[in-house]
């Protein structure tokens, strides 16, 4: 645990720290990179399930950073499960986009 926390220390040491004003601009821009996206899809792509992979493919973004834009955007996270055996049971992670209506 001491060596860990010790890397740990050595990266913060080294890494530069991001200013509020970089992460606000970051921010800005990577909601403006998933609007010129999410308008220039096809109508049909934008009525169905997204994996978090797909969408950082698409956008070249990170998760986390993705993530936050997409939840402000109104977007939902779900599960979808594929099988379901005594409390055990395979599911996908999947996004829904603001426009798709599904039955709870």
């Amino acid at each position: 645990m001491l060596g860990y926390i010790r890397q740990l220390q050595k990266l913060a040491a080294t890494a530069q720290l991001e200013t509020p004003l970089q992460s606000e601009l970051r921010a800005q821009s990577m909601r403006g990179k998933y609007e010129r996206w999410y308008v220039a899809l096809p109508l049909a792509s934008r009525h169905r399930f997204w994996s978090m992979e797909e969408l950082t493919e698409s956008l070249h973004a990170t998760a986390q950073e993705l993530a936050l834009v997409l939840l402000d955007a109104g977007w939902r996270r779900k599960r979808v499960w594929l099988e379901r055996s005594k409390g055990n049971g395979r599911y996908l992670r999947v996004w829904l986009p603001p426009d798709l209506k599904t039955e709870e």
